[in-house]
């Protein structure tokens, strides 16, 4: 049952919203956990990092310090890890301010310490990229050590520490005619006794920026908690920023497909006390919202799905996300979350869809990127995977393996949603006004690579998941898929795979495109123990191993899409209704487009590509061609357009794979003397080639990187620009394609990371691109063998055929543009050839022949 809200409803409800934010002052904020029921999350004003390090706990943003059994990377120890809160609601513009912060730490490590920091920012950068700095002080540092010593700069007093009692840092700053601020800082007990007074001058430049608390746990084994109960600052130099808040809705994604809606709601960590309800409500006119449906939040994942059936896709609706949030008082202040879901684009002539994948953390927020994106306008977005790495944040990595008990699978998520955060938070305001579908990858659940083998088998450990299988528990694995792609239309088959492992491959059609999702690592076999015979890597075939002969990797009983993929692939090259194009997306292409990884090494063979296993490849291509279907993927970090062949180079799909959107790890591709060529084209490194695999490919555009340069390191760099000077030299950016119904021909295009998209030049693609093929293109299998010329009359537009063989198997099935036209076959024989429109009932069948090749034949409606 719908619900309507009323003017006056709507009235309380914006008070209430207004009423959770008057207490702060014009020029500042307030922040005071003691309202704050127990949650595990400090609250909309602030970013936490790591986020699951921080919880509200007895009325205090609480930093806890014990490790546990928490398993953490080498690169990442929790011991290393400071944790920090940075201020979201302001920054600071000069050094004319006030500020206040009341505390307690208790921990047995001499060399912890809390602080006060200022100056976090980033030059000619947004000013969320600074919470990838947080181990990095730019500005001053107010510094309560655990062994009792206030510092301020280079000025120290001892002072008296009662571990776990509170105390109340105090600090005025002034900013000086020299240009100098001088900050005066005093130190108070619980009784508001000062206790010392420091003062120091420091550069205004040195605090202009966002500001921040930090806990450091000591060089020692981690113990014990930090604890801070109120935050406030204010003055004529506090610029609020209310746009870099965040919650209690994170972001949102939808899709929508035919009457379908699929709204995913990107919650807070909650608390027993939150409400667990979450509102989707639709704007009816401008004083009156409508509530449309009410869903919970799961406790994993924090998401909150809707699914609506019967939606009016023929209009753009504005909606909301509705929440009440609850203080420790059990006053609820509603938050909303707003962005339009538009109608289908059936009626356009050219859809565009967005393909952004490899998400590095180092670009965040990928400002650039986002904003190019935001003015081209796609019609619909694609993430193809890796929206996170292991080390996005540089903090440390916490792990639900196999073996993990419910606790371990709740904190890993938490860490998890961290990472994901810096994603979500990024291309939110892409996402919220357009379908957005996403694909995970590998590093999406902590792998460098997934053989998934239909989830048969669970291990304890990372390394051992190339036997085939995964590595992580299969509740943090839903928790991931379900966060990423719970609002993806609905699968073909939505059986679980292995150990309840949930899928999400199947169709959908928006904008009269029509297309496949595939998950196609799901299946994949895994290669350690069945196919590699060399030491090392059992995924990378090194250049100096003699005599391998490719097919030697190709054994049988290999599996790539798996059986099942390849079941809905039959029924979809066939299903047409509603559609006049189609399109394959899935997480990598089909073939191994990269001769040299990383800092230069030279591979024979990725079998991480969907090269390998090659029959399970050429099948799948065997089928996808039937439909004219291009094919769009991510993954490997390399701009390329490629046309598969199977038997011969050009029967098949053309393949585009988007640059990554920040690289860590390049790749290359460059023709040498251990590449097979079978003809070379005018723009290097392009032409007719055989992979590494073996696999035929046609190479008609490629972006490699810096030929000098090796593995960058991205978290060493100084400045923004600078990380952007070297993401860019890895040839990141996105993918755009165009899908021209009327033409029926698609356009795509590799943007390179430092494009403009407000002033477009001849050098925002990589080589090769923009590059627009037909519909034909895609199964250009070469014959002698046409059916008679067909004339239609009473029919117009893009008209459906479909060809059967004798033995009744699809030949293939496409769409249409012309009044007359010859249909090629591959072998002499009897055919019967569909003609019509499933959405105007308008059908007709007829049986040809090669044999009336001289004869032209009419069809009438």
């Amino acid at each position: 049952m719908f619900k309507l809200i009323s003017p006056i409803a709507f009235l309380t409800i914006a008070i209430l919203t207004v009423a959770c934010q008057i207490n702060d002052p014009e020029n500042g904020t307030t922040i005071n956990w003691e309202n704050h029921p127990d949650r595990p999350w400090t609250g909309r004003k602030i970013w936490a990092v790591p986020l699951d390090d921080w919880s509200v706990t007895d009325g205090a943003a609480t930093a806890g310090l014990t490790t546990g059994n928490w398993y953490a990377t080498n690169e990442f120890k929790a011991g290393e890890q400071i944790k920090t809160l940075f201020l979201l609601d302001g920054k600071l513009i000069g050094g004319n301010f006030s500020t206040a912060v009341k505390f307690a730490f208790d921990t047995q490590q001499e060399d912890a310490f809390f602080a006060v920091e200022f100056g976090h920012k980033w030059e000619k950068a947004d000013d969320r990229s600074v919470i990838n700095r947080h181990k990095r002080p730019l500005g001053p540092l107010i510094k309560v050590t655990a062994n009792g010593i206030l510092e301020v700069g280079d000025t120290k007093e001892n002072i008296e520490i009662d571990r776990g009692r509170f105390y109340k840092l105090s600090i005025s700053a002034n900013e000086t005619e020299q240009g100098e601020v001088e900050l005066n800082v005093k130190f108070f007990d619980e009784q508001n006794q000062q206790l010392a007074e420091v003062s120091a001058l420091f550069p205004v430049e040195q605090i202009k920026g966002i500001a921040s608390l930090d806990c450091w746990a000591g060089n020692a084994e981690p113990g014990g908690s930090f604890k801070i109960k109120s935050w406030n600052i204010s003055g004529s130099s506090y610029q609020k920023t209310t746009d870099l808040t965040i919650g209690p809705v994170f972001w949102s994604m939808y899709s929508l497909n035919n009457d379908i809606l699929k709204m995913n709601a990107q919650m807070f960590p909650i608390g027993k006390q939150d409400n667990k309800e979450v509102h989707l409500e639709i704007k009816r006119t401008e004083d009156e919202w409508e509530r449309i449906s009410t869903t919970t939040i799961d406790t994993i994942s924090y998401t909150a799905l809707f699914r609506l059936t019967g939606w009016d896709a023929a209009k753009d609706y504005d909606y909301r996300i509705s929440y009440s949030l609850r203080n420790k008082d059990n006053k609820e202040h509603e938050f909303y979350y707003p962005g339009t879901i538009r109608k289908d684009p059936v009626d356009k002539e050219i859809i565009t869809l967005a393909n952004a994948n490899c998400t590095k953390g180092q670009l965040f927020p990928y400002t650039k990127t986002v904003q190019n994106l935001i003015h081209q306008d796609p019609d619909i977005v694609l993430f193809s995977g890796d929206q996170l790495y292991e080390d996005t944040g540089e903090y440390r990595l916490v792990r639900a393996l196999g073996g993990a008990d419910h606790e371990t699978i709740k904190k890993s998520y938490h860490n998890y949603l961290g990472r994901l955060a810096y994603w979500g938070w990024a291309f939110r305001d892409l996402m919220r006004n357009r379908p957005t579908i996403v694909l995970t990858d590998d590093h999406d659940v902590y792998q460098g690579n997934i053989w998934g083998e239909g989830g048969v088998t669970i291990y304890d450990n990372v390394p051992d998941h190339n036997k085939g299988g995964y590595s992580h528990h299969p509740i943090w694995i839903n928790a991931v898929q379900r966060a990423q792609m719970a609002q993806n239309p609905d699968p073909f088959d939505p059986t679980p795979i292995g150990n309840d492992i949930t899928v999400h491959y199947g169709g959908f059609t928006y904008g009269r495109v029509s297309f496949a999702m595939l998950e196609d690592r799901k299946f994949k076999s895994g290669p350690n123990g069945k196919v590699n015979t060399w030491p090392g890597r059992p995924d990378h075939v090194p250049a100096d191993l003699k005599d391998f002969n490719p097919s030697s990797l190709d054994l049988p009983d290999l599996k790539l899409l798996g059986d099942r993929q390849l079941k809905f692939l039959d029924q979809w090259v066939q299903d047409w209704k509603g559609a006049d194009m189609k399109c394959i997306l899935s997480q990598t292409i089909f073939c191994n487009v990269a001769t040299h990884h990383g800092g230069g090494q030279r591979l024979l063979a990725d079998l991480d590509s969907n090269g390998w296993p090659q029959t399970g490849r050429n099948n799948a291509l065997k089928t996808i061609r039937k439909a004219f279907a291009p094919h769009l993927a991510g993954d490997q970090h390399l701009p390329s357009l490629v046309q598969y062949g199977i038997d011969d180079w050009n029967e098949a799909s053309f393949a585009f794979t988007a640059p990554a959107v920040a690289t860590g790890y390049p790749r290359r591709w460059f023709v040498d003397d251990q590449i097979s060529v079978n003809k070379r084209y005018e723009l290097e490194n392009t032409g007719e080639f055989k992979d590494g695999l073996g696999n035929k490919i046609t190479v008609h555009g490629v972006g490699n990187p810096d030929k000098e340069r090796g593995t960058p390191g991205l978290w060493d760099k100084n400045s923004y620009e600078e990380v952007e000077g070297a993401e860019a030299a890895f040839s990141s950016g996105y993918g755009l394609i165009a899908f021209n119904k009327k033409d029926l021909t698609y356009t795509f295009n590799a943007y390179r990371l430092k494009s403009d998209a407000r002033n477009p030049s001849g050098e925002d693609q990589f080589p090769g691109f923009p590059k627009t093929i037909s519909m034909e293109d895609n199964y250009a299998k070469k014959t002698d063998f046409h059916l008679p010329e067909i004339d239609l009359e009473g029919i117009t537009g893009n008209v459906l055929i479909k060809v059967w063989d004798e033995n009744e198997s699809l030949i293939y099935a496409r769409r249409i543009n012309k009044q007359s036209f010859e249909l090629p076959v591959f072998i002499p024989g009897r055919y019967k050839v569909y003609v019509g429109d499933p959405d105007e009932a308008k059908e007709k069948y007829v049986e040809l022949n090669t044999g009336q090749v001289k004869e032209s034949i009419k069809i009438s409606f």
